[in-house]
């Protein structure tokens, strides 16, 4: 910075803490990505509890400087205690659902890009485009990982998107040996696959669809989200609204906002959408519930 021409750009674009040198949470919004959480954490936030009884009702948003089309607002979100070994850290690992809560209501999404998908179960596409240029697959459920101690958080975060880069790109005789099949099926590569996928005829069953479509006959433009093998984040300030205490918005720490890593979405082992006629299925596994 000292040796930099724009020290004053670059001061001001740092300078997070208010007059009374606590972090501010108008000065972050503006600067990076925010999460704010406002309900009650204290079971969340203290050390005795475990998972189930930490689990609460929140409102949850996204505030994004760099893509306002990620700012998110949504109501009566299910949000518990995440990890193992750190789950009772003074600073707590978060996982969060979109798609349901602790008192059963239906939570309220306020976003404008959601209503131009034809999706169910209130998800939400996290990158507008990922590494491969392609937006994030729509999920319902993400972890907030906290940085306690370190910065180990975001360098976790990091490696898995260097992973999930190499792997893609890599090419092995000529061949990208080292896609998922459902990888391959939406960037139309050759797709490797064993016996226990035959059908009765001895065909390779791929999928399912209208007019049974198959995973070649689908060109990479009809799906439109990125498949990964890792899964995707990005760094963040997240704050506390204690509705019941404080009533103010309290930095808790740099969190690492992160797809969920047993999302099978993610990863193309099962349907985003709602339509019965589902060529983008890549599993039968959950078929019925994928198709309600």
């Amino acid at each position: 910075m000292y040796d930099s021409e724009n020290k004053a750009a670059i001061a001001n674009n740092n300078d997070i803490l208010d007059a009374a040198g606590e972090i501010s949470f108008d000065l972050c919004k503006n600067k990076l990505d925010t999460i704010l959480i406002s309900g009650n954490l204290s079971n969340i936030l203290s050390g005795t509890t475990d998972k189930d009884d930490s689990i609460t009702d929140v409102t949850i948003e996204r505030f994004c400087p760099s893509d306002s089309t990620k700012n998110f607002k949504i109501n009566n979100v299910q949000i518990r205690k995440h990890g193992q070994s750190t789950l009772n850290y003074p600073i707590t690992s978060m996982k969060f659902w979109l798609n349901k809560s602790k008192s059963g209501v239906i939570p309220t999404y306020e976003s404008t890009q959601q209503s131009d998908l034809l999706l169910n179960k209130n998800r939400y596409v996290m990158k507008s485009a990922t590494d491969s240029g392609k937006p994030s697959v729509p999920a319902n459920k993400f972890v907030l990982q906290a940085n306690y101690a370190d910065s180990s958080g975001v360098h976790n975060g990091s490696l898995l998107r260097l992973i999930q880069k190499t792997w893609f790109d890599a090419q092995i005789d000529g061949e990208f040996k080292l896609r998922t099949e459902p990888q391959l099926f939406v960037t139309s590569q050759v797709v490797h696959h064993n016996n226990t996928n035959l059908g009765e005829d001895g065909s390779w069953v791929e999928g399912y669809g209208e007019n049974n479509r198959q995973w070649k006959d689908v060109t990479s433009q009809e799906f439109p989200y990125d498949i990964r093998v890792a899964p995707d984040s990005f760094p963040c300030a997240v704050f506390y609204y204690d509705e019941q205490g404080t009533k103010k918005r309290t930095f808790l720490g740099q969190y690492v906002f992160m797809e969920d890593k047993k999302s099978d979405f993610n990863y193309g082992e099962r349907s985003i959408y709602s339509i019965p006629s589902d060529p983008f299925c890549l599993t039968n596994t959950h078929k019925d519930d994928d198709t309600k």
